[in-house]
């Protein structure tokens, strides 16, 4: 039996076409022609926007940790990744959304978060954040001055 099958390619449900017969030519009967429908998956490509980020709170001692929150959006279904950065101090999951940051010595750390979406590779684009936490010595302790 040989088979042919028509289709167009795109996002969402697709007109399919199917012919099946049982010579080697398709011109002669017996054929059978019939129609139905088909799903397609594809990525969503598209590039997101940092809706808010947290970084809470902004001033503590050496050894705390500072919670990091962030949100985006952008074309339904899309997933996104998420990475955090830090100039000093320690990110707990740096891929995600939401985590922690734990100063490390004292000073400015200054964190950035940026979002991206794997999916959009021929056109690669992100949204970055900014942000700083002041990592204050702990009185009486190794890191006073």
């Amino acid at each position: 039996m040989r088979e042919s099958i028509h289709k167009s390619l795109a996002a969402g449900a697709t007109l399919l076409g199917l012919s099946a017969c049982s010579g080697d030519d398709f011109a002669h009967p017996p054929c059978r022609t019939d129609q139905g429908s088909l799903v397609v998956s594809a990525p969503v490509t598209g590039c997101p926007r940092l809706t808010s980020f947290d970084i809470l709170p902004s001033d503590v001692f050496v050894g705390s940790s500072v919670a990091l929150r962030a949100t985006a959006d952008g074309p339904s279904g899309a997933i996104f990744a998420f990475a955090w950065t830090a100039s000093n101090g320690t990110i707990a999951n740096p891929q995600a959304a939401d985590t922690e940051f734990q100063c490390t010595a004292p000073g400015i750390a200054l964190l950035t978060i940026t979002v991206t979406n794997p999916a959009n590779t021929s056109s690669p684009c992100e949204d970055v954040g900014h942000g700083s936490v002041a990592c204050d010595a702990v009185e009486g302790g190794a890191d006073s001055d």
